[in-house]
């Protein structure tokens, strides 16, 4: 999808529209040079791309979009969790945004359905589990699939350090707000 904004104003010198998208340029006395750099990044983050054209005629904003935004039903994301209260509620969670969710509920399970899925996206582990902890397991899926860049460790409290050195990307803390939670799991695979 596309979005065009034009208007017929005097031309924008080339040294300065180079600069339009930046954070804190401004050619206003009182601007803050703070508008055009938020919508790049709001477009940017929804997977588009904005660009500006000045001339003679006018000045034009393109704003491109991908046709129907991110497609959350291609991305398959594997919850480990001990907990089948928090394995359901977090596939309640995500499955209302549109992802296909499988569970595991211990990391044995989740090494055998890891080889019968190869195209999961993304793997949320809780780090506190019986046997094998929830870091160990994120080690050993790095090691079948180096790629495997999307990995969130979670748990009740505090962060443990080492979770980054294990392979994972990103660690939320497991509560009832799952705000926080969506919204990794999204920018992750986005």
């Amino acid at each position: 999808m596309r979005i065009s904004v034009w208007n017929k104003g005097k031309e924008i010198p080339p040294e300065i529209l180079r600069r339009v998208f930046e954070p804190f340029f401004t050619t206003k006395t009182f601007g803050t040079g703070l508008g055009l750099s938020i919508c790049k990044r709001i477009v940017e983050e929804h997977g588009g791309n904005i660009t500006a054209q000045s001339d003679s005629n006018g000045t034009i904003f393109v704003v491109s979009l991908p046709q129907g935004g991110m497609r959350m039903e291609d991305k398959k994301i594997m919850i480990v969790d001990d907990e089948e209260n928090m394995r359901f509620l977090l596939t309640e969670e995500l499955g209302e945004e549109g992802f296909h969710v499988i569970t595991a509920a211990s990391a044995e399970e989740a090494l055998d359905l890891f080889e019968k899925h190869p195209d999961i996206s993304l793997v949320t582990i809780d780090i506190e589990m019986p046997g094998i902890s929830g870091l160990e397991l994120a080690g050993m899926l790095r090691n079948k699939k180096p790629d495997l860049k999307n990995c969130v460790a979670h748990r009740l409290h505090t962060l443990q350090t080492g979770y980054g050195l294990m392979g994972c990307r990103r660690y939320v803390v497991k509560s009832t707000d799952l705000r926080e939670f969506k919204e990794t799991i999204k920018k992750l695979l986005d």
